[in-house]
């Protein structure tokens, strides 16, 4: 996460004590609690947005999402079909019933969700989220047909963003060597293209990611070293977290101490920002991965894992804490 999150928190909580009633400020509100990973009070705001205004559709969509973060199923549901009835026909209720039905591990409804909304409107663009489903239920032709389709588009940016997924229904197998071959090529391709936006970097990464599961450490520590040197120059003074992930990698290839290193620069680095509001879910995820890794408390690494924000967790953290979880006999959070 990026940058600060407009109003700080003490300044709206301020704002909201003299215009407690202010939709704007109480907006504002969600997306702050939500953003740092403190669901109950971004429930609570939404759920004052819809008392003011009960048309206010937006509203319940959000509370769909942080409903289903804190365990309520129930009332997840009951915030999605609200958010249904006011916006009849648009595509969105369906990305976001497909996005619920995901994280609930429901792939075979996600998918029809997914292409629903693709169906009213063709542009939407969960067309990956799509494919990735089709992943999950066995159907990787018609997944690799979206990644090939997307990677011969006329625009330049979709044509990176199909070359970005190109290996992946090899890596999902397990043959890395032809993921890794695939990747280099759409690499090159994004190079000919005289591409290098956010695709482009996010390949590298994942490249970087293929260089690690042959325990090729130099390559990896290379490559993930020229991303972090980018994101610098792009976002100066800016705490990164990729470097959390070029530390962990650090550690994977046995230099622990100058992983640790990182760990304690960045966590310095975000607690001396003027407002740390939006970088809790980092903290949390920072804390998490130095129990894991370091100090070997699988109990206080699921604690910490616990308190981050569902929506900002990768593949890598499901399978470092689902391990962690079991070690604990938790065996319902680590398949969710």
């Amino acid at each position: 996460m990026r940058g600060e999150l407009g109003m700080g928190n003490e300044t709206l909580d301020k704002l909201l004590e003299r215009w407690p009633n202010d939709v704007d400020g109480l907006w504002n509100k969600v997306f702050i609690t939500r953003a740092a990973g403190r669901d109950y009070e971004g429930i609570a705001a939404a759920e004052k947005v819809t008392q003011i205004n009960p048309q206010f559709a937006d509203a319940y969509n959000q509370l769909a999402y942080m409903y289903q973060r804190v365990g309520n199923r129930e009332r997840s549901q009951w915030a999605i079909e609200r958010y249904a009835e006011l916006t009849p026909g648009d595509a969105n209720q369906y990305d976001s019933r497909a996005d619920l039905y995901a994280y609930a591990g429901d792939a075979e409804n996600a998918k029809e969700q997914y292409r629903r909304a693709l169906q009213i409107n063709p542009g939407f663009g969960d067309d990956i989220k799509l494919a990735f489903m089709y992943i999950a239920t066995g159907d990787d032709a018609r997944a690799d047909s979206i990644f090939k389709s997307l990677a011969g588009s006329e625009d330049r940016s979709e044509r990176a963003k199909g070359r970005a997924h190109l290996h992946i229904v090899d890596a999902y197998h397990g043959r890395f060597d032809n993921a890794a071959k695939i990747l280099d090529e759409s690499i090159a391709a994004d190079r000919k293209d005289g591409y290098d936006g956010n695709w482009y970097f996010g390949k590298l990464t994942m490249r970087m990611e293929l260089y690690a599961v042959n325990r090729e450490w130099d390559k990896a520590l290379s490559l993930g070293s020229q991303i972090a040197e980018k994101n610098e120059l792009d976002f100066p003074g800016v705490p990164d977290m990729f470097r959390m992930v070029l530390a962990i990698l650090m550690h994977r290839s046995g230099d622990t101490k100058r992983a640790q290193g990182v760990f304690g620069d960045l966590r310095s680095e975000i607690l001396a920002l003027k407002d740390t509001t939006g970088w809790t879910t980092s903290l949390d995820k920072l804390a998490a991965y130095d129990a894991l890794l370091f100090k070997k408390d699988p109990k206080a690494a699921c604690a910490a894992f616990g308190r981050t924000y569902l929506f900002n967790r990768s593949v890598p953290d499901a399978y470092q804490f689902g391990k962690a979880y079991l070690e604990l006999g938790d065996v319902d959070n680590a398949i969710k």
